[in-house]
């Protein structure tokens, strides 16, 4: 909205200053405004999840042995996100470039998960057990939501900038030329073979026949991002905490992809559009600060399926949009990890009709172990701050 007025003011003989268009400076207002409008709505809304009586349901059948240390938390209300994703939706009308097709897939992802993990969290509170609609039916959901939204950004844009939707500006796709020296333009059916991984130099190319597979990572990262971070939102500022490195991480890269030299120096890809990815991104960064301010221990508020289920995708698709899928399976390691020691928890009861671990998501298996849960909270941060670092170093090898 922003953009769209100075472009007009320009257009009009008005002189505007450089900077005003200058991504960084963007990035920077997004982040600002998001957090300031989640932290000063922030007690408002908490005051009216508790008159509205959303609260927070334990499983106890499931985990029988944390029900003492979870026993005041009944009372904390959830579906907090409502709280950071109106002020991500705020930041991002005012500051994307609403002409970019990269911009109205990020707010449509964000709208539609929303009412995805709503939903959800609704059912959980009319039954009162903890349990929402049925998982097959939500994975069902989101792998349909990342087939649309994957397939608009993989087949809209042409080489020209142009998009064949709705008259949007689309992305278009330079790689660095070795024999050449230089950034060459790349077709769209090439961007999207091109597969970079982490500590890799030159990034992988896939034949055509390739790219049904590469659509497939695209979309089995966005929905397995998405219940990543789900798992993983069980204690105070874990998921949000975690969040925040790895939105970081695929903001800088976003900045990088958006610089045509920056992007030569690192012998990445570069993406006209990344410049909405950053701006969205950054707006996630100061949501999800502005939120920790009231989900750090003791939290004060949940963010519940409406929050942790999109922010999962956005940044799932994040990694679509930009051709580093894996490198956010080593950022998001610690979304990876719980996943895992989900799938190896019901996978060895089911066969062996034995536990792995004491009770799953991992960070539960701590807690039971005795681990309070501030310091299983701080270690898997620092553990998702290195992660991070060593994402960030796999870039330029």
């Amino acid at each position: 909205m922003v953009l769209s007025l100075l472009k007009w003011l320009q257009a009009s003989g008005h002189h505007v200053s450089p900077l005003l268009f200058s991504l960084s400076f963007r990035m920077l207002l997004t982040a600002l405004l998001s957090f300031t409008v989640t932290v000063l709505c922030g007690k408002m809304l908490i005051r009216k999840l508790y008159e509205l009586k959303v609260g927070h349901t334990i499983r106890v059948k499931d985990c029988a042995v944390l029900m003492a240390s979870y026993t005041k938390s009944t009372d904390t209300p959830s579906m907090g996100g409502i709280l950071f994703l109106s002020s991500m939706l705020i930041a991002g009308l005012v500051f994307l470039d609403l002409q970019h097709l990269f911009s109205w897939v990020y707010l449509l992802t964000l709208v539609f998960m929303a009412m995805i993990g709503g939903y959800d969290d609704y059912r959980k509170m009319k039954k009162g057990d903890g349990r929402g609609f049925s998982g097959r039916k939500k994975l069902f959901l989101e792998v349909m939501l990342g087939c649309v939204m994957c397939g608009m950004c993989f087949s809209a844009p042409v080489e020209e900038g142009a998009c064949r939707f709705f008259h949007l500006k689309g992305g278009r796709y330079k790689q660095y030329d070795h024999n050449e020296k230089k950034m060459a333009p790349v077709s769209l059916n090439a961007a999207f073979l091109t597969l970079y991984i982490p500590f890799c130099k030159k990034a992988v190319h896939l034949k055509p026949a390739g790219f049904p597979i590469l659509f497939f990572l695209a979309v089995f990262v966005f929905a397995g991002s998405a219940n990543g971070v789900n798992l993983t939102d069980g204690l105070d500022g874990l998921a949000i905490g975690c969040t925040l490195f790895v939105a970081i991480v695929f903001a800088i890269l976003a900045f990088v992809s958006n610089h045509i030299e920056l992007s030569s120096y690192l012998g990445t890809m570069y993406v006209e559009g990344a410049s909405e990815i950053g701006v969205f991104l950054a707006g996630l960064i100061g949501a999800s600060l502005g939120f920790l301010w009231f989900n750090s221990f003791p939290a004060q508020v949940f963010m519940g399926d409406i929050g942790s289920l999109t922010i999962g995708a956005l940044l799932g698709l994040s990694a679509a949009l930009l051709r580093r899928e894996i490198l956010l399976s080593l950022v998001g390691g610690i979304f990876v990890i719980e996943t895992l020691s989900v799938i190896v928890q019901v996978a060895s009861f089911r066969l062996r009709k034995k536990r792995v671990f004491q009770c799953a998501p991992l960070h539960h298996h701590f807690e039971c172990k005795g681990w309070h849960e501030v310091k299983v909270v701080m270690r898997f941060w620092m553990i998702g701050l290195l992660l991070a670092l060593l994402g960030l170093i796999s870039i330029k090898v």
